[in-house]
């Protein structure tokens, strides 16, 4: 069996064995895509067919809040906190990445790390900005995940 953690772009998944006894866990993080996209919440906007095939077999939400940036929604669904609370209030950070997100006086504990807990293996694939990766490369780690598929926060190539 698998556990599967996607974060971002609904194209960009990763896997990570997880132990026969618990179930699959998929979560989809999709950047300005909205459920009324979707078949299973009655979308017509685009065809879905596995998305689709994964609410039939699993769990669906049917109501759920955002955040209107992508770096906040990424803390808060990470950490379970609301931005104000975890630092990051807009797409650049905590001081602009210079420190890199979860880091400090008190680390962030993230759904990656209570999964860990459990024996689940963890993975992440997608778009990350979260930290500068120059210099932060175990970020990622840092933040509980095994493995990760990742492009970085970049400004103008840098």
């Amino acid at each position: 069996t698998f556990a599967l953690v996607a974060c971002s772009q609904m194209e960009s998944l990763a896997l990570a064995e997880a132990s026969p006894k618990q179930p699959n866990v998929v979560l989809i993080m999709a950047d300005d895509l909205g459920a009324e996209c979707i078949g299973a919440y009655g979308g017509k906007s685009y065809e879905t067919p596995r998305i689709d095939a994964l609410a039939a077999q699993g769990m669906r939400f049917e109501n759920a809040f955002s955040m209107p940036l992508c770096g906040p929604t990424r803390a808060c669904i990470l950490s379970g906190r609301y931005p104000f609370r975890s630092g990051v209030t807009t797409n650049q950070g905590v001081q602009g990445f210079n420190i890199p997100w979860g880091r400090g006086d008190k680390p962030e504990i993230t759904f990656a790390h209570l999964m860990k807990a459990q024996g689940y293996a963890t993975a992440i694939a997608g778009k990350w900005a979260l930290c500068k990766f120059d210099k932060s490369p175990d970020h990622v780690k840092e933040c509980g995940f095994d493995s990760y598929r990742l492009w970085p926060r970049s400004t103008r190539g840098r």
